[in-house]
C-alpha cells in the first residue's frame, strides 16, 4: 500500500511542484510525513486509519525521493549537477545505513511494538524538514534585514545604495559629453 501510495506520490506531487516551486514542495515533505508518522502510527488506529496513514506516507515519501534531484538541479549549474546529486546520495549512505539498525533496536526494546519506532521516524522526518526549510528561511531573513537596515538608512538621511548607483551613472554620462 505504501508503494503503490509512492508511486502516485511521485506523479501527483512532482507536477505541483513544477507548478508552485521544487523547494516549497520538497520542504513540506519532511514535516508533513512526520505527521502522518505521529497521527497515524504512533496511536492505536483501527484498520482503516492504518491503510489510510500508510498510502498517505507512501505517497509523500515518493515525493520525497523524486524531488530530491530536483531540487539538487534547481541549486547547481548544469553541468555540476550530477556531481552534487553523487555527493549528496553518498552522504546520505551513512545515515541509510544506520538508520534501519536504530529502528530495529527501538522495536526490539519496545516489546516488537513500533511505538518508540514510530517517535524515531517522525523525528527524523521533522528534522529533515527543518534543515532542508532553514537555508531559504535564512535567505528570508537575511533580505528583509537588508531592506529593513535600508529603510532606517533613509529615515535617517543617508542616501540608498540604488540612488548613488543612479547618481554615479549620471556622473559619467555627464563627464562624458
Amino acid at each position: 500500500m505504501a508503494l503503490g501510495g509512492s508511486l502516485v506520490g511521485r506523479c501527483i506531487l512532482g507536477w505541483f511542484a513544477d507548478i508552485v516551486g521544487v523547494w516549497k514542495v520538497f520542504g513540506a515533505v519532511g514535516p508533513v510525513s512526520g505527521i502522518i508518522l505521529f497521527a497515524l502510527w504512533l496511536p492505536i488506529v483501527g484498520t482503516a486509519p492504518a491503510i489510510v496513514g500508510l498510502i498517505a506516507y507512501g505517497m509523500i515519501s515518493g515525493s520525497w525521493f523524486a524531488l530530491l534531484p530536483a531540487a539538487t538541479a534547481t541549486i547547481s549549474p548544469v553541468h555540476e549537477a550530477g556531481m552534487r546529486f553523487g555527493m549528496l546520495i553518498s552522504a546520505l549512505a551513512v545515515p541509510s545505513l544506520v538508520g534501519p539498525v536504530i529502528t530495529s533496536a527501538l522495536i526490539e526494546k519496545g516489546n516488537n511494538t513500533f511505538k518508540w519506532a514510530a517517535v524515531w521516524v517522525g523525528i527524523c522526518s521533522i528534522l529533515t524538514g527543518v534543515v532542508v526549510n532553514s537555508v531559504p528561511a535564512m535567505t528570508w531573513w537575511r533580505k528583509r534585514m537588508a531592506s529593513k537596515e535600508e529603510e532606517t538608512d533613509t529615515e535617517l538621511g543617508a542616501v540608498p545604495s540604488n540612488v548613488e548607483k543612479s547618481r554615479d551613472v549620471t556622473d559619467e554620462k555627464a563627464r562624458d559629453r
